[in-house]
């Protein structure tokens, strides 16, 4: 999306004779990252700076577009189980310590701290739960270890979601 970035520059150089670009959120941030997908499907089709709507009228045309309502029939039903789990004795003691250290950091900061700062500390807290980078243990994990092979065993399939990459990757050398 980001027309400026290694990436998007390197997608481009590849040698094609067909173009498709394959997204659930075209226009996450502004209505610049439509331009940078455009820029990859058909270069100097958009330009930076036009208007919203003179984009949606432009790319109309070359946008399917599905509702949930439109495929539900072709999803198997959606599935959610809360469960209240309790973190190993290795995960609370990593969640405990990072919690006393970046709280202690907070405070010395004193007047400089950031609400950065704290939701940082919030985001980590929130990985050690669903692992512990430390120790490797993770109480999500022997859950989803369970609810899969229950899963597996009744001839049905999953799919697993999260809210981070590593966790996923992490996931997937285990599963």
């Amino acid at each position: 999306k980001n027309k400026l970035n290694a990436t998007s520059e390197a997608a481009r150089a590849i040698p094609r004779r067909r173009s498709w670009a394959l997204t659930g959120t075209p226009v996450e941030n502004s209505a610049e990252d439509l331009v940078g997908i455009f820029v990859f499907l058909s270069p100097g089709f958009l330009e930076s700076g036009l208007k919203p709507d003179q984009i949606s009228k432009l790319v109309g045309v070359h946008i399917l577009r599905r509702t949930k309502e439109q495929v539900l029939t072709d999803l198997p039903p959606k599935m959610i189980r809360d469960a209240h789990l309790e973190l190993t004795p290795e995960q609370y003691e990593t969640y405990c310590k990072v919690q006393t250290e970046g709280e202690m950091k907070l405070n010395s900061m004193g007047d400089s701290v950031t609400i950065q700062r704290a939701f940082e500390l919030i985001l980590h807290l929130k990985q050690i739960c669903n692992f512990d980078p430390i120790t490797g243990k993770s109480a999500k994990l022997e859950q989803l270890e369970a609810d899969m092979e229950e899963i597996a065993g009744s001839g049905r399939k999953a799919i697993v979601f999260s809210q981070w990459v590593q966790t996923i990757k992490w996931l997937s050398e285990r599963l």
